[in-house]
Parts: C-alpha cells; sequence; structure tokens
C-alpha cells in the first residue's frame, strides 16, 4: 500500500465502522463499475480490464471526467488508485 505523503498540497482521512464481513466490504468497494449505485456523486464508473494492480478505470465525479490507475489491489485489506483530471494528481486509499 502506498502510504501518505505529509508534504502533499491537500490531505483527507476518514474512519467509518461497517458492520459486514471483509468479503463482503471488498466485494462492493471493487465493483468500480456499480460504483455509481451507492456513491451519488459518481456517474459513468467504467473498469478497463481485470481488478489487478495498474488496470485503468475512468469515472466521473461531479461532471468531471478522471482517468484512474489502480495502484494497490491487496484482497480485503488494501486498494488504491491514482486518479488524474485538470492537470492533477490524486492518491485515494482504501485500507
Amino acid at each position: 500500500m502506498k502510504s501518505i505523503n505529509n508534504n502533499a498540497p491537500v490531505k483527507c482521512s476518514k474512519t467509518i465502522l461497517i458492520n459486514a464481513s471483509p468479503e463482503k466490504v471488498w466485494s462492493v468497494l471493487t465493483n468500480i463499475d456499480q460504483w455509481a449505485t451507492w456513491q451519488t456523486d459518481i456517474t459513468k464508473p467504467k473498469l478497463n480490464g481485470e481488478l489487478k494492480l495498474n488496470t485503468t478505470f475512468d469515472w466521473k465525479t461531479d461532471g468531471v471526467k478522471i482517468h484512474s490507475t489502480l495502484l494497490t489491489v491487496e484482497p480485503f485489506n488494501h486498494f488504491g488508485w491514482t486518479g488524474k483530471t485538470f492537470g492533477m494528481v490524486a492518491i485515494h486509499n482504501w485500507p
């Protein structure tokens, strides 16, 4: 898993407790094509291949197109990606 860059100009961290098995949580979080069913600000999510390191996916959030690449795929443990839009790069990790 990629660690947070403490020198990044913007950082965000949130925590929630989910009453479900790790397998169920993994299934929901990694089903990128279905993100829009539970994340209302996301539209048109599309995984471009298999769920594995370096696979890309495309999606929109609040109307902004984002092209992302999977950076961390550790089943039932960590899931993360990088995304690019408008010259900005973001890293997102779900531990």
